[in-house]
């Protein structure tokens, strides 16, 4: 047996006290109605983020984390003496829970390896600093060649 959300129409396990899909506390006694006294007291969902990086008319949306980023992401938008200078794992950008985070480089056989030419963050070096976090328009200068605009995306 299985209950069914009376918000999203997901089916869940019979016992689910929430929905996989939408959140919703469910109750097996209602057939998956919301019961009033629960929402109330329930937090508000979090909507799950995407970002994307901007340049030079282009936009390049990240939905898979960690992302690595490297010179195969520009080889279509820039020309070889834009990109030569990017390593082929320049980047990461990650997602913990609804927050962005870069680092310089990108793990390589179990550790971490730093790319040759260096990011910076709003004009600040991060190479070999771990992960530094990522808020909405934040400007990504990746081997001093390449300038990224960072932009949070709400999920839908």
């Amino acid at each position: 047996m299985s209950i069914k959300c009376s918000v999203c129409k997901h089916e869940n396990l019979d016992d689910s006290k929430y929905c996989e899909e939408c959140g919703h506390v469910l109750s097996s006694d209602t057939g998956g109605e919301v019961a009033k006294e629960e929402v109330t007291e329930k937090e508000p969902i979090l909507i799950p983020k995407t970002c994307s990086l901007s340049f030079k008319d282009q936009t390049l949306n990240i939905t898979v984390f960690p992302k690595v980023i490297g010179r195969e992401d520009f080889v279509q938008h820039i020309s070889q003496s834009e990109y030569k200078f990017v390593s082929s794992k320049h980047l990461t950008i990650f997602r913990e829970d609804n927050e962005f985070f870069i680092q310089d480089g990108a793990e390589e056989d179990g550790n971490w390896k730093d790319s040759t030419n260096g990011t910076k963050l709003n004009g600040v070096e991060i190479k070999s600093d771990g992960k530094k976090s990522l808020e909405n328009n934040n400007v990504i200068l990746v081997a001093d060649t390449i300038e990224l605009t960072f932009i949070v995306k709400s999920g839908e």
